[in-house]
């Protein structure tokens, strides 16, 4: 058995890449998240992601030991982080796309993250203005 559909934010980082001349319309929003994978053994695959809301791109696979290695004992060494995904052959990165599809990693997991991130994002927004609204109005009296 596998535990699978962990997915958790990447370290907050949103990339944008904006149109020829810095157009609104053209830019488009990167977000970063990992999915973790787990089998009963405690061994995990690490997958880091990103979205655009539609698609699911791999940016690396990460394969990492349980707490313990085959003696017993633990391990305090920093796993290998993977190849250059980039530089693995296209079969390759198709199976790790499709090993992402069945377990739910996919265009409507990318739309769901996508449409969270826009709702925080507004919430953030509402939050800084009232936080500005107060500052300033306590800032008269």
């Amino acid at each position: 058995g596998e535990a699978w559909g962990e997915a958790r934010g990447g370290d907050g980082k949103i990339a944008t890449e904006e149109g020829e001349e810095g157009e609104e319309e053209g830019e488009e929003v990167q977000i970063e998240f990992c999915v973790t994978v787990t089998q009963a053994e405690g061994e995990s695959l690490v997958f880091t992601c990103a979205t655009d809301g539609e698609t699911v791109e791999v940016s690396n696979v990460q394969h990492v030991n349980g707490d313990d290695n085959e003696d017993g004992e633990e391990t305090s060494t920093i796993p290998y982080s993977g190849p250059n995904y980039d530089e693995l052959d296209d079969s390759v990165q198709e199976e790790f796309h499709k090993y992402l599809e069945v377990r739910g990693i996919d265009g409507d997991l990318a739309n769901f993250i996508m449409m969270s991130h826009l709702d925080k994002e507004q919430k953030e927004y509402m939050r800084w203005l009232r936080s500005v609204s107060n500052f300033v109005s306590e800032e008269k009296q």
